[in-house]
């Protein structure tokens, strides 16, 4: 076994006695009972567990062991999409691959067995007409280090086809027979007493600072496995968001920041955000040009031809990010943002237990300031790179009120909405340039059916372009009233 896939899965609690045999709305399938035994992996410190990820060896009836590493892609209560890579071999150590792909996440700190977990479960099949869900009925039993962890039973539904729909029906057919929604995101949480608690809101600079930091660390190292193993545009997209995101709020909280550590940082993740930028920039182009195919009437192998000239752009932009995560500099900054979250960077002079709510109208008030000048100081009739300069300050101002929001929760609940559409106007009308651009740059590398395609498709984004700008007006309109 070797490779990757996904699962979509979701856990409910069952009492004894409770019959499964029978569920309305699904045909059941018995399958029968299996022994699993899976041997936990991470560091003493859970970095895996608190980065969203999991490593096991896993051993059972009738098959050969193996490894997976599981990476989290969405968690929404108890509904949970993992990316599962898979890799054969014995419990001594873990394969090479997987302990690469966990490089950044872990540091410095060695991996280590933390629990051992064994289950019986009894699998049966569910059917409908649109959709297969595997349901496990497990008995679970515990070994945490060299004590005796917990046993419960649980049952696990995993969609096998069909789409997310499917799995909440099956989820409520069981809960009307009795199961009751599981507050556990995974068995070595629930054995570890250690599942995701609430944020709370930070009450100080010191903790805002430090909370901005986290978060962008955290969506960073959630994605970081998949940038090795299986760089798909969603896992460069949210990088590059944490990256953006870091800088932006860096920028919001200047007046508080030591500037020389401050600037130092900014041009690490400079640094970094343009790797990914670069990958970015063309998956977003493929985006539009899959979204644009349905409208555009073109011959297919005009299609195919420019989105292969894409993937040949893209393959050395991604070639150089994966060089790049395995580079001292990029590993040291990851080191460096673990260390701020303990440590803001404050400037001497800044009071670290000055008040958040402080703090927020500052960082709010300077981000709306200056969207409200680059606005003021557009041209009467404003080029795409002026309206582009604007884009930038509605995301720095958005960014700046969603960094506060818990903090000044009622102050800027509804100001992001009406900034985050302002942006997203601003961000289509980019979409546009940027299209119609990369259409006119590789023009001399097209075939003459494919030149036609990339003439209609430069006329379809100017026509666009022409509706964003004239909506430009109303959507800064609806950001100032709010």
């Amino acid at each position: 076994m070797d490779g990757t896939g996904r699962e979509t899965e979701c856990k409910l609690d069952i009492a004894p006695g409770v019959a499964l045999t029978d569920i309305p709305g699904w045909t059941t399938d018995r399958r029968g009972t299996v022994q699993l035994r899976t041997v936990y992996w991470d560091s003493a410190d859970r970095r895996l567990a608190r980065a969203g990820h999991a490593l096991r060896h896993r051993t059972t009836d009738g098959a050969s062991p193996h490894w997976t590493l599981k990476t989290t892609r969405a968690q929404r209560a108890n509904l949970a999409v993992r990316d599962e890579h898979d890799e054969p071999g014995g419990i001594r150590q873990p394969p090479p691959r997987l302990s690469r792909a966990l490089r950044a996440v872990l540091g410095d700190a060695p991996l280590q067995r933390i629990a051992t977990i064994d289950v019986q479960r009894t699998i049966t099949m569910l059917h409908r007409a649109d959709s297969v869900i595997e349901m496990a009925e497990d008995h679970v039993t515990s070994r945490v280090g060299r004590r005796r962890g917990p046993s419960f039973d649980e049952l696990e539904l995993e969609l096998v086809s069909g789409d997310a729909t499917a799995l909440a029906d099956a989820h409520d057919a069981l809960l009307d027979l009795g199961a009751s929604p599981s507050p556990w995101t995974s068995k070595l949480r629930r054995v570890l007493d250690d599942d995701v608690r609430p944020a709370v809101a930070p009450a100080t600079l010191s903790q805002l600072v430090s909370v901005a930091i986290e978060r962008a660390l955290a969506r960073l190292l959630l994605h970081d496995p998949a940038l090795r193993l299986a760089p798909d545009d969603e896992a460069v997209h949210q990088a590059r968001v944490a990256t953006r995101r870091l800088r932006s709020d860096l920028r919001s909280m200047q007046p508080f920041l030591d500037p020389v550590m401050a600037e130092s940082l900014d041009a690490d993740l400079s640094w970094l955000a343009g790797l990914l930028g670069a990958v970015r920039d063309l998956d977003v182009l493929e985006l539009g040009l899959r979204h644009r195919r349905a409208a555009v009437d073109g011959d297919d192998e005009a299609w195919d031809e420019l989105l292969h000239l894409l993937h040949v752009e893209r393959a050395p932009h991604l070639a150089a990010l994966q060089r790049t995560l395995e580079e001292p500099r990029y590993l040291a900054l990851v080191d460096h943002l673990r260390e701020l979250t303990l440590t803001p960077p404050l400037s001497a002079d800044a009071d670290p237990q000055l008040a958040a709510r402080h703090t927020a109208e500052v960082i709010t008030s300077r981000a709306w300031r200056r969207l409200q000048r680059g606005v003021r100081d557009l041209p009467r009739h404003p080029q795409d790179d002026d309206l582009h300069g604007v884009r930038k300050r509605s995301k720095q101002a958005r960014y700046a009120y969603e960094l506060v929001a818990d903090v000044a929760r009622r102050r800027v609940a509804r100001r992001i909405p009406s900034i985050e559409a302002l942006q997203d106007v601003l961000g289509a009308l980019q979409d546009t340039v940027v299209a119609r651009a990369w259409l006119d740059e590789h023009a001399d590398q097209m075939s003459p059916a494919a030149a036609y395609l990339a003439g209609r498709l430069h006329h379809a984004n100017e026509h666009d372009a022409a509706a964003l700008r004239a909506a430009f007006p109303d959507a800064w309109r609806a950001a100032r009233r709010s």
